[in-house]
């Protein structure tokens, strides 16, 4: 159809190979292709002239309708593919997900009109598959080897004690000393009832005595 509307636009077969940038004997097999696939003459040929048949004639403003259709198509694809659209479900815990990954995704759709977003603050590992999550911020190792994670940035974790706690049951000297003392468990940071700690570089697990288990880290810092 391209090549029908080029012949008919430039007057001339060699005109259309210049369009086109093809050669001429290429405009040439294509058109008889297709007067043979529609089984009508679409232009009459003289050594000087090219001119339209009635049938060439109704056939042009079809394509020229159908072409435009196609070419208004593609640059709608490609105005979409060059914005980013849809919905993006976003995971993090509780207290590090308020304090900052909420501020970070709502400048992401400030800055892309055309998302919306789902922030879930869970203090627990989600399912990304079966949750339909997208992207989790999580601070930890990670354990599912099927998983892709890109690393942010760094993190340590402190054992802590309010001054009042300290003076009544006194402070642990070592990882181990912490079996003694009544300890308050988040579940979204130990799953089990066990603290991990360093000692050199040797990996020390101890049990520990929870008071309380909590899976709310703001109810967990309360405690």
């Amino acid at each position: 159809m391209k090549t029908f509307v080029r012949i008919v636009e430039a007057g001339s077969l060699t005109g259309a190979a210049d369009l086109l940038d093809t050669s001429l004997p290429t405009v040439v097999r294509t058109l008889a292709a297709l007067e043979r696939d529609l089984g009508v003459s679409l232009l009459r040929r003289t050594t000087r002239s090219i001119h339209l048949t009635d049938e060439g004639a109704q056939y042009l403003e079809r394509c020229r309708s159908i072409l435009v259709a196609v070419e208004e198509a593609e640059e709608t694809l490609s105005s979409a593919g060059s914005e980013m659209q849809g919905k993006l479900t976003v995971s993090a815990s509780v207290l590090f997900g308020r304090r900052y990954v909420a501020a970070i995704l709502n400048r992401f759709l400030q800055r892309h009109p055309g998302v919306t977003a789902d922030l879930l603050l869970l203090d627990r590992l989600v399912n990304l598959v079966e949750e339909g999550v997208d992207v989790a911020v999580r601070i930890g190792r990670l354990q599912d080897s099927s998983m892709v994670a890109v690393p942010v940035g760094r993190m340590r974790r402190v054992v802590c004690a309010s001054e009042q706690y300290l003076r009544r049951y006194g402070m642990p000297q070592v990882p181990n000393d912490i079996r003694k003392h009544r300890c308050v468990r988040h579940v979204g940071l130990a799953p089990r009832s066990e603290w991990r700690f360093r000692v050199g570089n040797r990996a020390v697990t101890i049990p520990i005595s929870g008071v309380i288990n909590c899976n709310e880290i703001d109810s967990a810092l309360t405690a």
